[in-house]
């Protein structure tokens, strides 16, 4: 066998295997758009059955309450929920000076 035919077998057979492996890599990719397209639809399933249980419960349940039975006393809702135990103190100036000081300074 010459050289030439040598490499040339060579290639036709490497080209067969790439082009085998890139069949097989499509239907991967194939097979894992299907799986994600079948898994997306169950989950869209399951959300649409759990909103229907909630929406053909809702009309039983109560409204909810204004204020809490343990806390009716204390508070309303209306007031802000978390109350400052230090007041707000205005920070310490320097003192200033009048002007009859400045000009008595100035004198002595």
């Amino acid at each position: 066998m010459d050289i030439q035919e040598k490499a040339s077998l060579a290639f036709e057979k490497w080209l067969h295997e790439k082009e085998e492996e890139h069949v097989k890599s499509k239907a991967k990719e194939f097979a894992k758009r299907q799986k994600k397209i079948v898994e997306e639809e169950k989950r869209k399933q399951a959300a649409e059955n759990a909103y229907q249980d909630w929406l053909s419960g809702a009309d039983s349940k109560l409204p909810p309450q204004r204020c809490r039975v343990m806390f009716d006393v204390l508070r309303c809702p209306l007031e802000p929920s978390y109350c400052n135990p230090a007041p707000w103190v205005h920070p310490k100036l320097p003192k200033r000076h009048s002007k009859s000081n400045k000009h008595q300074r100035r004198l002595r």
